[in-house]
């Protein structure tokens, strides 16, 4: 296994999403809002600057595709994001039910891909498989994220979804990645997997990286978007990883179970801990426990 370098999600989006708007990330206007009415600034940029807060899901979708914005592709954006869920095509309508009007909770911008996209997009490519030469091709890319308190069926993550394929149609198609979990797929793909209700088995993927030699790492991506930190063991010799593997499948479920997982908590037997590896690691939160 190889050590691929990491992408920093938590101070490299955050300049993504103010990079292309000139300031403060722009919420999607409230669906159904009054015309005229006076849009409450004061609470969306507390929301935006506020950043994700223990026990907060946080998910995170890129859309690339060619072509590079203009001055309005922001505002276009908003706007298609709220008529998918106002207006839902029949492939989005499952998950638009369930998450309901949510627009105004996403946080939405364009931005170029370029040498400021402070993205690693190299390993976006490499990690995009059969659709990495579509994701190294694309001139612009949409941030879809949701930040903010798990919410019933998990309906955080369909919502943000359905964002995510509104602005896949509105830049014309394109590759959708997952910056949780690095999982990139096409539109359709995408929008077909948004039927079902998000679960741990669908939604969290695993990686394991050779940080030393000998010495593997495992760790869950994906887990921040339910709310729930994600996990970590260090310092695996290779000859053990299998019964490592099954331990730590079995303290994920834990985690995914239990109804606060901090350091200081004990969770499937084992007391959690903080992460030995640098916080851009995850998207939020993260546990370890000892092996």
């Amino acid at each position: 296994m190889q050590t691929r370098p990491r992408l920093s999600l938590a101070a490299g989006l955050a300049l993504a999403l103010s990079a292309c708007g000139g300031g403060a990330p722009k919420p999607a206007a409230p669906a159904g809002a009054p015309a005229g009415g006076m849009p409450d600034l004061t609470a969306q940029l507390q929301a935006a600057v506020r950043g994700p807060q223990p026990g907060d899901a946080v998910v995170t979708y890129a859309v690339f595709a060619d072509g590079a914005p203009d001055k309005g592709t922001d505002q276009k954006l908003a706007a298609a994001v709220e008529a998918a869920f106002r207006a839902p095509t029949a492939d989005l309508a499952a998950p638009a039910g369930r998450a309901g009007p949510m627009a105004s909770q996403l946080t939405l911008s364009v931005a170029p891909v370029d040498a400021e996209l402070p993205l690693n997009v190299p390993v976006l490519v490499e990690e995009a498989g059969p659709l990495g030469p579509l994701l190294a091709r694309a001139g612009q890319v949409a941030f879809v994220r949701y930040a903010g308190k798990p919410m019933a069926e998990h309906t955080q993550i369909s919502g943000a979804g359905v964002a995510a394929v509104a602005a896949a149609r509105l830049l014309g198609g394109g590759v959708i990645v997952d910056l949780s979990t690095f999982e990139a797929q096409t539109p359709e793909a995408f929008a077909a997997g948004l039927a079902s209700v998000p679960d741990l088995k669908s939604q969290v993927r695993i990686a394991a990286t050779e940080e030393a030699p000998g010495a593997v790492t495992l760790r869950s991506r994906g887990l921040a978007r339910f709310g729930k930190p994600d996990l970590e063991l260090a310092g695996v010799p290779a000859a053990e990883v299998q019964a490592a593997g099954a331990r730590f499948m079995q303290v994920m479920q834990a985690v995914w179970e239990a109804p606060q997982a901090a350091p200081g908590a004990t969770v499937g037997g084992f007391a959690l801990q903080p992460c030995a590896s640098p916080p851009e690691s995850w998207d939020h939160e993260c546990v370890s426990f000892p092996r």
